[in-house]
């Protein structure tokens, strides 16, 4: 059994989704949300400079990608 965060009735079945008592939907805490939407947010990123990056070397083929190490 598990309680609802948000009106703590604890006589909540583990497989639920929405709670029987206020209706909120419980199946993700709000903290996991947050880390949802920031790792959503971080491929978004890394997918956009894999495009750029495949977007010059499409455009211009002969250009090199110069990567500096410090």
């Amino acid at each position: 059994m598990k309680t609802c965060p948000y009106c703590a009735e604890d006589d909540l079945k583990d497989a639920a989704v929405v709670c029987k008592h206020c209706g909120h939907d419980i199946s993700l805490s709000r903290r996991d949300k947050r880390l949802a939407v920031a790792m959503l947010i971080l491929v978004g990123a890394v997918l956009a400079v894999g495009v750029g990056q495949f977007a010059v070397q499409w455009t211009n083929p002969d250009a090199k990608i110069v990567v500096e190490r410090r």
